[in-house]
């Protein structure tokens, strides 16, 4: 079973977005993302978020022993909300995205896999895959569409090394027009 990393990148979803377009499976996307040559292993238990320049690392604590059992050590899922709320809380997605967050951190299941399988879940609704599926029609159909520049400009204002939430908070349902972007450099080089 793979794996999907916690929270993860943006640069992350943008190669398990194009796998989805190109027709892989949820699991074979996973895979296929995991696979990247630029995969950090360590972000299967933490991830990155971004105030402007400043980085914070946000990370699960696991117990020691076998089957990767969360650890409440440091009260983190508290840790993470206040993190999340300071850093993204005037952002135009925020309100609507936060209470479903929240109650998965209030409800954390009891291993990283589960943990980390949910959180792509809800992710994976946020991204709205039947749209970009609708959209990479779109583009295939018409090459010089403005869409494909408004995907290329929507780039320019996402950090694909920090985790997938910034995009989501900032931009809701146009971040997969971020993550389509990199479908679409994929095509043209082929």
């Amino acid at each position: 079973m793979v794996i999907p990393p916690f929270a993860a990148s943006a640069g992350w979803y943008a190669r398990w977005l194009a796998a989805r377009l190109d027709g892989a499976s949820d699991a074979e996307a996973i895979r296929t993302a995991c696979d990247d040559p630029d995969f950090d292993p360590k972000s299967l238990r933490r991830t990155r978020v971004a105030d402007g320049d400043n980085v914070t690392l946000l990370s699960v604590p696991v117990a020691k022993g076998h089957g990767m059992v969360l650890s409440d050590h440091g009260n983190w899922p508290h840790v993470h909300l206040g993190t999340l709320n300071a850093i993204y809380g005037r952002t135009p997605y925020f309100p609507h995205l936060f209470d479903p967050l929240t109650a998965l951190y209030h409800n954390t299941p009891g291993t990283l896999p589960e943990l980390n399988r949910a959180m792509h879940d809800l992710v994976s609704k946020w991204i709205d895959t039947e749209a970009a599926a609708m959209a990479a029609t779109a583009i295939a159909r018409d090459p010089e569409t403005d869409l494909i520049n408004y995907c290329a400009d929507i780039e320019t204002k996402v950090n694909y090394s920090v985790s997938i939430l910034d995009a989501i908070f900032r931009f809701g349902k146009d971040t997969l027009f971020v993550l389509l972007n990199g479908w679409i450099k994929s095509r043209n080089n082929k």
